[in-house]
């Protein structure tokens, strides 16, 4: 990581919040945040690169979480299932989604990842 770029992860168990944040008391480009990440996140945004790991947001987007994407800034979320059968709405959000241009590529046979770049 560039010595002038920040990090921020978002951990809602406190003691697990604790444990990164001691891990990475050392390096002042990393904020680690304990809460839920709907509540933690906007004032903390915009940004530039955006990783959906799990939670709320990457089982349910709503259309404020791209209010805290940059304009032209990127989200990434993996352990999809790629083909999966009936509607999706995660899949149908990012790829049709007329503010973002998004592809969904194959990780591995069974699992694949939703790259979404916000359009200005």
């Amino acid at each position: 990581m560039a010595a002038d770029a920040g990090l921020v992860t978002v951990e809602p168990n406190p003691d697990l919040a604790a444990v990164a944040a001691e891990l990475f008391a050392d390096d002042p480009r990393v904020t680690v945040v304990h809460g839920d990440a709907r509540d933690v996140l906007p004032p903390l945004a915009p940004f530039d690169l955006l990783f959906l790991d799990g939670g709320p947001w990457k089982q349910e987007p709503e259309e404020r979480l791209l209010e805290l994407i940059a304009p032209g800034g990127v989200v990434v979320m993996d352990d999809l299932t790629p083909g999966r059968p009936g509607p999706d709405p995660v899949r149908q959000f990012w790829l049709d989604h007329p503010r973002v241009l998004a592809t969904e590529l194959l990780t591995t046979p069974t699992t694949a990842a939703i790259v979404a770049a916000r359009l200005p």
